[in-house]
């Protein structure tokens, strides 16, 4: 034990290293020794200096000695070189050389030692020669002398030293310190030893300083811009009794020095008392104070004068040399604390080590498991040992301390060592603000693939009064929420839990469904009034104790885990008459009942819940008064309750612990509901430290007593005490603990049990007092995420990221429990795929938690298991998986989409990465055409220029409040006087490699939302229009020019929104019949396709018309039609999910085609509201396209995204794109035999586009709208773009291929030459930029617009 101080205080040092500043080369902290010394001399007033000076050789031992330091930790070596001794004249060329060679040795030894040399050039006596004849300091004929004499230790020594002090100890030998020439000399002459050091050894780690005292500061009024060094060695004086200069001075020495490293080269305590260890107390805090910028420190200084007499004699030193340096004993550490009292030793280890501090204890398996022969395990020697007698009294581990079996009870004996302490104001956990506010949209988005831990449990959960009905069969009493239901008229329908979904009387339906859906943990809670009705032992029901040992068994028989909560809000109505959780009686009665169900269940119960939402309890039911017992006291009983419920919490949680852990082996804890707080600027320090408050309030008002140091956090006592005073009250609303209680109460939770719903944004704003509340004393106000979906219930958006952050806070806040979320879901009004989603990216964000993060998380449980009760809500918004007709007495249940999903998440253990995600390695045809486009009116400008008329494109952006911001393509890229910018000469363009502005294909359709025919009229004459161009361009053009034409069909991918409905597949394959099929059946197939015609025809007789509005092709027209295409060009950007819509009799294509479509909520966006990235849909848009149209050559003719916003040329969200789609395009290509030919980037430049303005930018090059010449500048999606040309596809990054090779792929954009370079006279006008050939043929690879080139 007398050595562990010793460890602990090294461990301190050591930890700090990791933190501090790269000194001598090494990002470690510098504990120093020394240095050796010569006899000590002392005289009545003084100690003369006594650094060994190689007047003598190196002592004997030393080598033993410098590896014993090391041994202990130190890291580096004082060495004083004597300026006398090496040159006693003064000058280089007159060394002493046996000093030389002894200085040498030295050095050898120590890094022979593992030490690391500090050498001091300079420290005391200067040569006496030099002396009488040049005086001191003031001298400037002296510091010549100085700086030879420097260049001469650095010949000598420095090949074996990397850090240097120049002069240490001149400031105060007697010369005027103050005299401006001797502090310019001083100053100037370390400038000049640093230039010449690091001139003339210039690898990496050297450092160089001058020492100081602190004193000697105050003279210089900027250290850094005075003189040179690379780290700042000091003096400091220590005075015990005014110890609180100690850290001003350092904090005062950091800003004068501009933050340089400072080393503590020596410290000189006074009036510290032999016994005081207050200095070491003092320097552990500031060495963890992250603003200074402490990387070393003497270890003799700190820790003492180290008895070394047994190290000198072991190692052979004789005594005419003494060396101090570290004590071999630890003894004279642990005297100093043998003298302090209990508190006083703790409260110096609460404040010397970090916050974090890994404390731990140990133990061996064979020492504790037992279970010697058990699970398969095999016979050890120690086994054998024990077996065979040869142990004490033949003694044996086959059992030995039972671990093997007791593991849950083990792990809560280590919980129970482990005493957190209170949170400050903000928490720690603000961390989490700072790693994940910053966040990207496409990396909060990013959806995570993976798996849980192995034996993850997933779970759903139900409640007692929400579903069991029998709310007075078989002797129940009736509980407040049946006394509340009966009696009001403010639930929907004057709904009520008489019947619910009849659970009491339909059991085996339930476990029949808990069954089928595969879950490991069922939770659900027990109806107090059901097993006592009048919530004491003497009213026992002995038939509700007979439901819930059906429920548990039948649990067990399907290997289902019952996870009960004792209590959740039902209080027994006989309880509630006697003041309910406002008395204190209460904590001894719910005990009792807690007492009960334990004895009773717990033989099979291992995993119990005390509370659900006290939280909820204490301010929905006795503040807002909304809910049972609706009590209205915002500001008095919510805190009154919140006592008692918690002391009623850790009550039941002791009696579990002393009368049945040890046999029945479970685990207790307490559910608490937490939404996450997003400040509304996270760069604002009060609105971070209003979220912080606003989580304290709500979450850690629970949990901090429970999990931390057993009372309410600091966040808490001080708003309720600060307002109860500003309010005049004599004493704070919130009440107090007793130290008895604090200790009863922290550390009652064996894991940590969380219910999460939502986030909220929150600011900070100075509340009302009047009237007392809850909700004023948080001093905030709550908005909505703006960007997330909604759910049925008000104010509880979906915002799944929230999720991740609150795991992470709850893992920063209480030290990195185990934890169970176990409550999490959403109310749907009317489509289940809501809910589906919302699991899909709630339990996607608890995987990022649990695989990213490292937060230990345990389970997670879906709520809830049925459409039940929904309190306030009544029946009006569901949560359940499973589907309940309240109309049907029988209350049939029926498995939703969401219940199936959740099958299979519980299958897969979370989302293993799909096959359609996984990379394809390969390459595309030898003649694959790449391209990027761009389009006239989006690029030219010059919109009157050369007599240009007017397009209809002109007179729409010239209408008011046509476009967005009011832009318009008048000058738009100016591509009209920059044709020779964005395209290089033919000579220079490549076979495959297309360049030219979009003029062909003939027509690119789009689809009007227009009313009735309209838009059908205009898509049949569309299409009649390019069969002409088609027909003009073979009879007239072909045979000479040798092209080819085709259409352009735009095309989302549509999937079922619930591919378990047929409805939902009938609706997506209408969208793409409507989107891709009208144009493209038929010029490939020769006429519409039978869905389309058969909707629109059955639609118009319907509504009265005597014919279809969807006009026919004649026989000839259908002729002339089909065939007139040499491609299929596609373009494509995004996929939706289809479902059904009925119009009515509405004539218009959108009722026609009777579906609507949503994105996946998982989906990334982009800046266009209707783009989100969904790479599958174009490798199955491809196949429908093969399948449908018998495998035509096809060319991808758009396909990109968008940004907006600030501009970021690291366009890592483009860059993601274009590798997913291009990938799946190769999918559709190498594993579905699809016949792709071409892709095309989308687009050229950022350009207009469309009603969207300038705003939304597609452009692989970014056009600088500030400057009136619209430079283009290349983004990084350039280079990815290009190098995937170069390697004409996704070559395996193993197989070497010489694409991959950087100097091979897209460099580094080129800068425009400055204007006086001599440009190459064989350069190429390229984006603005004068490019050699071979650059220009790089750049072509991604700088090109449509044009489809034959293909051989």
């Amino acid at each position: 034990m007398k050595k562990l101080l010793w460890v602990f205080c090294l461990n301190i040092f050591c930890l700090h290293g990791c933190q501090s500043s790269e000194v001598n080369g090494r990002e470690d902290f510098i504990l120093l020794a020394g240095p050796l010394t010569k006899q000590v001399v002392r005289s009545s007033d003084r100690s003369i200096n006594d650094a060994f000076d190689c007047s003598h050789p190196v002592p004997p031992g030393s080598k033993q000695y410098f590896e014993y330091l090391q041994s202990r930790g130190v890291t580096h070596f004082k060495v004083p070189l004597s300026w006398a001794q090496l040159l006693p004249t003064g000058h280089p060329s007159q060394p002493q050389q046996a000093v030389v060679r002894c200085y040498q040795t030295l050095l050898k030894q120590l890094l022979e030692a593992g030490l690391q040399p500090l050498v001091i050039l300079h420290g005391w006596t200067v040569p006496e020669s030099l002396q009488s004849r040049y005086g001191g300091w003031e001298s400037q004929e002296l510091a010549q002398m100085f700086q030879q004499y420097a260049e001469f230790a650095f010949q000598e020594f420095a090949p074996l030293a990397h850090s240097w002090v120049t002069l240490d100890g001149v400031w105060h030998d007697g010369q005027p310190a103050h005299a401006p020439s001797f502090l310019q000399n001083i100053l100037q002459l370390n400038k000049n030893i640093y230039q010449m050091y690091h001139q003339h050894f210039t690898d990496k780690g050297r450092r160089l300083s001058l020492g100081l005292k602190t004193k000697d500061v105050a003279s210089l009024s900027d250290i850094k811009a005075s003189t040179s060094m690379d780290f700042l060695s000091v003096h400091i004086d220590y005075n015990c009794a005014i110890s609180s200069e100690f850290e001003n001075e350092l904090r005062n020495l950091q800003i004068l020095s501009r933050n340089l490293p400072i080393l503590i080269y020596k410290m000189s305590a006074h009036d510290c008392s032999p016994n005081d260890y207050q200095l070491l107390g003092d320097f552990l805090n500031v060495l963890m104070d992250n603003g200074l910028n402490i990387v070393g420190c003497d270890m003799k200084d700190m820790l003492g004068k180290l008895d070394t007499e047994d190290a000198l004699v072991n190692h052979g030193i004789s005594h005419h040399t003494k060396m101090t340096g570290l004590r071999n004993s630890y003894q004279s550490v642990w005297d100093k604390f043998k003298s302090q009292t209990t508190a006083e030793r703790d409260l110096f280890l609460q404040k010397s080590f970090p916050s974090g501090f890994q404390w731990a204890t140990s133990s061996v398996s064979f020492k504790t498991e037992g279970g010697w022969s058990e699970g398969g395990k095999g016979e050890t020697i120690w086994d054998r040992f024990g077996h065979e007698g040869l142990a004490f009294a033949n003694q044996t581990a086959d059992l030995a301390c039972d671990s093997y079996r007791k593991v849950d009870y083990d792990v809560y004996l280590l919980r129970r060592l482990a005493a957190l302490p209170p949170s400050e104001v903000p928490s720690q956990a603000k961390v989490v603000w700072e790693k994940f506010s910053s966040q990207s949209n496409f990396h909060r988005k990013f959806y995570h693939y993976g798996t849980f831990p192995e034996g993850f449990s997933w779970g759903i959960s139900s409640s007692a009064y929400q579903i069991e009905g029998g709310w007075n069969a078989d002797g129940k009493g009736p509980s407040i929420w049946d006394t509340f239901t009966q009696t009001t008229d403010t639930i929907p329908d004057k709904a009520n839990g008489n019947v619910a979904c009849d659970s009491y009387n339909r059991l085996n339906e339930d476990l029949y469904m808990l069954r089928a859906l595969r879950v490991k943990s069922y939770r659900f809670s027990l109806s107090w009034s059901r097993i006592f009705p009048d919530g004491t032992r003497k009213s026992l029901n002995q038939k509700g104790v007979d439901y819930y040992n059906r429920l548990i068994d039948g649990l067990i028989a399907y290997n289902i885990k019952p996870m009960v909560t004792l209590y959740h809000w039902d209080l027994p109505e006989a309880l509630q008459k006697v003041n309910g959780w406002e008395s204190a009686e209460m904590i001894d009665i719910f005990n009792d009942y807690c007492d009960f169900c334990f004895a009773t269940f717990g033989d099979r119960v291992k995993f119990w819940i005390t509370l659900n939402q006290p939280q909820t309890i204490a301010w929905s039911g006795y503040g807002l008064g909304n809910m049972p017992p609706n009590v209205v006291d915002p500001g008095y009983r919510p805190y009154i309750v919140a006592h008692n419920l918690i002391k009623a919490h850790a009550k039941a949680y002791h009696t579990y612990d002393d009368k049945y852990r040890q046999s029945q082996g479970g685990l207790i804890s307490i559910a608490l509901n937490a939404d996450w707080f997003e400040p509304a600027d996270v760069n604002v320090v009060r609105e971070v430290v209003t979220a912080d408050r606003a989580m304290q309030f709500q979450l850690g008002w629970f949990a901090h007593p429970i999990f931390k140091n057993g009372d309410y956090p600091d966040a808490l006592k001080w708003q309720v005490g600060n307002k109860s005073e500003i309010q005049g009250l004599p004493q704070s609303r919130l009440p107090s603990f007793t130290e008895e209680e604090k200790n009863s109460i922290k550390g009652t939770a064996d894991v940590f049990c969380v219910n999460h719903y939502t986030t909220k944004i929150v600011s900070h704003v100075t509340a009302r007092l009047q009237p007392h509340s809850y909700e004023w004393d948080r001093d905030m106000r709550e908005a909505e995420e703006p960007d997330s979906p909604t759910t049925a219930i008000p104010n509880q958006k979906a915002v799944a990221w929230g999720l991740r952050r609150l795991l992470n806070w709850i893992k920063e806040e209480y030290g990195d429990p185990e934890i169970y979320i176990t409550e999490n879901g959403a109310a749907v009004e009317w489509d289940d795929s809501e809910r589906v989603m919302f699991y899909k990216t709630y339990i996607d964000e608890a995987l990022k938690a649990n695989n990213l993060d490292g937060v230990r998380l345990q389970g997670y449980t879906a709520t809830a298991f049925m459409d039940s009760f929904e309190w306030l809500h009544g029946y009006k918004f569901l949560f359940g998986l499973h589907h309940v007709d309240f109309t049907n007495p029988d209350r049939p249940r029926t498995p939703k989409y969401s219940a199936h999903y959740y099958y299979n998440i519980i299958k897969n253990n979370g989302f293993p990465f799909p096959d359609d995600e996984k990379m394809l390695y390969g390459h595309f045809r030898e003649d694959f055409m790449w391209s990027t486009a761009s389009s006239a009116y989006q690029i030219e400008g010059g919109w009157r220029a050369d007599g240009k008329g007017l397009s209809i494109w002109d007179k729409f952006t010239h209408s008011p409040s046509k476009i967005l911001n009011d832009d318009n393509g008048d000058i738009a890229c100016d591509s009209y006087n920059k044709i020779e910018d964005d395209n290089p000469p033919p000579q220079q363009q490549q076979k495959n490699r297309a360049y030219r502005q979009q003029m062909c294909p003939c027509l690119s359709p789009g689809i009007s939302s227009g009313p009735d025919t309209l838009p059908y009229i205009v898509g049949h004459n569309l299409i009649k229009a390019h069969a002409e161009a088609w027909h003009l361009y073979n009879d007239k053009y072909r045979a000479k020019q040798n092209g080819i034409v085709s259409i352009t069909i735009s095309s989302d991918w549509s999937e079922p929104r619930n591919p378990y409905r047929q409805e939902d597949y009938d609706a997506a394959r209408r969208v793409v019949e409507f989107t891709l099929g009208w144009f493209s059946h038929p010029i490939f197939n020769g006429d519409y396709s039978e869905i389309m015609k058969t909707r629109i025809r059955d639609r118009s007789l319907a509504a009265g018309l005597p014919q279809s509005r969807l006009p026919e092709f004649t026989q000839e027209e259908i002729k002339r039609i089909k065939g007139t295409h040499d491609f299929f060009g596609l373009n494509h950007y995004t996929s939706a999910l289809a479902f059904p819509v009925d119009h009515g009799n509405t004539a218009s294509l959108e009722a026609d085609i009777g579906a609507a479509t949503v994105p996946d909520p998982t989906w990334l966006d982009s800046a266009s509201v209707w783009l989100k990235v969904a790479p599958f849909g174009i490798r199955r848009l491809l196949n429908f396209i093969k399948n449908e149209y018998g495998n035509p050559p096809i060319i991808v003719t758009e396909n990109g995204v968008s940004e907006q916003g600030p501009i970021d040329l690291n366009d890592v969200h483009r860059i993601y794109y274009y590798e997913q789609y291009i990938n799946q395009v190769l999918k559709a290509y190498l594993l579905d035999g699809v016949d792709v030919r071409g892709y095309t980037a989308w687009s050229l430049l950022d350009n207009l586009e469309w009603a969207a303005g300038y705003t939304e930018r597609f452009g692989l090059f970014y056009v600088n709208r500030s400057d009136p010449n619209l430079p283009r500048v290349p983004k990084n999606s350039v280079n990815f773009y290009t190098k995937v040309i170069k390697c004409n596809g996704f070559p395996d990054p193993d197989s070497g291929h010489e694409c991959l090779n950087p100097e091979s792929g897209a460099t580094t954009a080129p800068t425009a030459a400055p204007p006086t370079a001599v440009v190459n006279i064989n350069s190429v006008k390229f984006l603005s930029l004068d490019l050699s050939a071979d650059d220009a043929e790089t750049g072509l690879y991604t700088t090109f617009a449509l044009l489809i080139v034959a293909v051989s």
